[in-house]
């Protein structure tokens, strides 16, 4: 989203559609900022054609980002192969936020402190706008350990299922070619988040869906 206080620039799988649903309906729609466009999955070249002002985007533990979007695979596009061949064709982490963020981006936020570094940007970007309290106050007290608007117990099966989908090699590979997302982030494979042990569950409702659409049992 572009506007002339802040542009997001929203890399998929890191947060990009709940800090969409907060620029709409916490910022602009309560008229604290309006936005020049909308679009999604705008990269910075383009959006520096209409704003100059102030840049972020955030990252996360690259192992992770590649099975959410594995997962977002099996269940949009109903693929069928094993994580492995998928993988071997998957665009890197790394070029993925360098076509993103080229020529460079001004604040870079973590997923896993995703609350506290949306304030920390929003806060140093518009201090005349934004505080802290109101900031935080948009996070649910339900998901205050990550701050994140999605299910936790999503994340929690992430975490879980990367000793099961990366062997050895594959580990290597993304330590090797994700690198600067690694040192962004301060990231290793065997980085594990805390989440309250009730989100664990996957909610009865959904356990069938779940199933179905993941193919992850």
């Amino acid at each position: 989203m572009i506007g002339k206080r802040l542009i997001h620039i929203g890399i998929g799988s890191t947060t990009e559609s709940a800090i969409r649903y907060i620029l709409n309906n916490e910022v602009e729609k309560k008229g604290l900022m309006t936005f020049i466009d909308n679009r999604a999955h705008v990269n910075l070249r383009e959006a520096r054609k209409l704003s100059d002002a102030p840049a972020f985007t955030f990252v996360r533990n690259p192992w992770d980002w590649y099975i959410s979007l594995y997962i977002q695979e099996c269940r949009v596009h109903r693929w069928q192969g094993p994580f492995w061949k998928w993988f071997a064709q998957a665009k890197s982490f790394a070029d993925t936020f360098e076509w993103f963020t080229n020529p460079g981006i001004d604040f870079v936020g973590r997923y896993e402190n995703y609350a506290n570094d949306l304030s920390r940007i929003f806060t140093a970007i518009a201090p005349d706008i934004f505080t802290d309290e109101m900031v935080q106050s948009w996070f649910p007290q339900y998901f205050s350990l990550n701050g994140s608007l999605r299910y936790p117990w999503q994340e929690c099966m992430e975490q879980s299922l990367r000793s099961e989908l990366f062997t050895r090699e594959l580990c290597a590979i993304v330590q090797e070619r994700d690198a600067k997302i690694i040192k962004i982030g301060n990231y290793s494979f065997d980085q594990y988040y805390d989440f309250p042990p009730h989100t664990w569950r996957i909610p009865e409702e959904e356990k069938a869906e779940h199933e179905r659409l993941w193919n992850v049992k």
